[in-house]
């Protein structure tokens, strides 16, 4: 007799659903049963990525004294960056908080941010919230392109 049986599941941040064929091979005359788990590779992570950028939108920014971050999807599997929103910064909502954490609260739903550089305080709060910092320099396209680089070469690494 065979047996397959196709769940469905979701996990956060998954795009789509991932499947696992559970694949029960029941052998009579021994009573044996074997079990085969296999998980679908298709399916996608994606992360949020907010950077901060200057008025003019192509170069990073301080994060405390930002006043927008433009938001990107990166697909995890194929590498692909794409727009997805501008975030502004409401510096004026709490006059008495301190500039980053208007920043921090702007950025809650992504997963990773680039900005030129970020203060100690800031940075510890960040990463308590589960977000990924880098820091980096100049243009944003370069940026992203350095950010892409480094995890193919992480991807591509087999332990």
């Amino acid at each position: 007799y065979y047996l397959v049986i196709l769940l469905f599941y979701q996990k956060n941040n998954f795009v789509g659903d991932s499947f696992i064929y559970l694949y029960k091979d029941l052998i009579n005359n021994n009573n044996l049963q074997q079990i085969i788990l296999v998980e679908f590779k298709g399916a996608r992570r994606m992360k949020k990525i907010g950077v901060a950028v200057k008025e003019n939108g192509k170069h990073l920014e301080h994060f405390g004294i930002c006043e927008y971050f433009i938001v990107y999807k990166y697909d995890e599997n194929s590498h692909n960056i794409e727009y997805e929103n501008i975030l502004f910064s409401s510096k004026d909502h709490r006059p008495e908080g301190e500039e980053w954490e208007k920043s921090a609260d702007t950025i809650k739903g992504c997963d990773i941010v680039i900005c030129e550089k970020i203060g100690l305080v800031a940075r510890a709060e960040v990463e308590r919230m589960g977000i990924k910092i880098i820091e980096s320099e100049g243009l944003v396209e370069n940026a992203l392109d350095n950010f892409i680089n480094r995890e193919i070469k992480k991807s591509s690494i087999k332990l």
